[in-house]
């Protein structure tokens, strides 16, 4: 497979084949305006393609694991909670028995 980089290369490189084959030919003149759209269709892409991989698609368990990844961080949260609510239930019986 190649990387994105070697696919920019080899485009960029049919961008050299366009120039170099306008240079030792030549275009005529009703060749000339589809000749300019091919050349700046191809710079749009060359310019386009993004440096890092596109990101990985979404998967079932992808979501999953995210999904239980917030589930655990809630109960976590809940039992603080409850821990919080306890020590402060015990705090004001203390209270009320002195």
């Amino acid at each position: 497979m190649n990387t994105i980089q070697e696919t920019k290369a080899r485009l960029r490189a049919l961008a050299l084949a366009m120039v170099t084959i306008l240079d030792n030919y030549g275009v005529n003149s009703n060749q000339q305006p589809e000749y300019n759209i091919a050349r700046q269709e191809l710079d749009d892409i060359i310019a386009n393609i993004a440096d890092t991989p596109p990101p990985e698609p979404v998967t079932v368990e992808s979501v999953v694991s995210v999904v239980a990844a917030h589930i655990g961080d809630l109960e976590e949260k809940i039992d603080g909670l409850i821990a919080l609510a306890n020590a402060h239930g015990e705090a004001q019986q203390a209270a009320s028995a002195a």
